[in-house]
């Protein structure tokens, strides 16, 4: 016969039994070092990230795309790369959110977006919201209701704080 743990030993470990994404806390899960049974669990916090928002434009206009910051801990920059298709339409350049117009960094290539921006003080910018938006010229022969998808990395270096400490955004 098996007798069942009676988690007498007291010796336990911990171990991230759900990541936290953007959207969702994560679990930080204790457990028994002999049978793993979960004694407790306790709450990971959202890490920051950033999204990009749904927008409608019509053909022959210029979209104007929020990329949102989520969970904010304290930004002075951010870096990210987002990936688009260049045959269905063209980047036209970045607008100011919380992030300013003047302190963009931007390069293009074949639908690679790669863009860094920073506070204009170094002091952290703390609340959520758009950071930035991302403007692109949909072409005048664009299917109605056509959708464009965005995909995006963050860039690890270069979300900071204002310790100069790196920052986990997705």
């Amino acid at each position: 016969t098996v007798t069942p743990c009676e988690h007498v030993s007291g010796e336990t470990y911990t171990k991230v039994t759900k990541e936290p994404t953007m959207h969702e806390e994560g679990v930080l899960s204790t457990l028994c070092k002999e049978c793993d049974a979960v004694l407790s669990t306790e709450p990971i916090a959202k890490v920051a990230g950033l999204a990009p928002e749904k927008t409608e434009q019509y053909a022959g206009q210029q979209a104007k795309v929020p990329v949102n910051l989520l969970n904010n801990p304290g930004l002075v920059s951010v870096g990210a790369q987002f990936v688009y298709n260049p045959d269905e339409m063209t980047f036209a350049g970045l607008e100011s959110g919380l992030f300013t117009a003047d302190q963009f960094s931007v390069s293009d290539k074949n639908g690679t977006l790669t863009i860094y921006v920073e506070s204009p003080e170094v002091t952290n910018i703390t609340e959520d919201g758009v950071a930035f938006y991302m403007l692109f010229n949909i072409p005048a022969e664009a299917q109605t209701l056509a959708e464009y998808t965005f995909t995006g990395t963050p860039m690890e270096k270069y979300n900071v704080n204002a310790d100069e400490e790196y920052v986990r955004v997705d």
